[in-house]
């Protein structure tokens, strides 16, 4: 009973969430290659190791690169099929002084460098905004896809569900 009450709780709050701070009606992303194995390419100290160990399944596979992964030399040469950037930090106004420029900087990389075709997923918030406006709007090779953040707890079916629609 007490499992029962608390996931009705956390599905409440989370209807009230996806309420607040959802935004209705985006669109499904495509898949480009029917495939179950996706590669996540992030950055950092572990990335070389990673990329020399797995080479071969890399090149075989789609690719979802985040966070800083275009300010790489391999950004160029693994091509992701998708690139991720879920931080809503990235379209606010910035108050650490240089971070604003440093991930304008990052979205010019994405837009200059990006001769393929890929998916290019942000958070809802950033829907409008006038950095992706500016390096995005009009790209040739980059589809832009606005994804919600928002957390989603409670039932599994209401979790699925809401995942499904795009709702969190």
């Amino acid at each position: 009973v007490r499992d029962f009450v608390m996931s009705l709780i956390e599905t409440l709050l989370s209807i009230l969430r996806v309420i607040l701070l959802s935004r209705f009606f985006l669109p499904k992303i495509e898949r480009h290659a029917k495939t179950d194995k996706l590669f996540i390419l992030g950055n950092g100290p572990s990335l070389n190791l990673f990329l020399s160990e797995h080479a071969q399944d890399i090149a075989s596979y789609p690719k979802l690169a985040v966070n800083y992964f275009a300010r790489t030399v391999e950004y160029t040469q693994l091509k992701p099929a998708y690139y991720l950037i879920i931080s809503p930090e990235y379209f606010r106004k910035e108050q650490k002084k240089g971070w604003a420029a440093d991930r304008e900087k990052t979205l010019e990389i994405i837009s200059e460098k990006t001769d393929w075709s890929m998916v290019l997923m942000l958070p809802s918030a950033a829907k409008g905004h006038q950095l992706v406006d500016k390096y995005f709007l009009n790209h040739n090779f980059i589809s832009l896809y606005f994804i919600n953040n928002t957390p989603i707890d409670g039932f599994k079916s209401f979790r699925e569900s809401a995942y499904q629609k795009n709702l969190g």
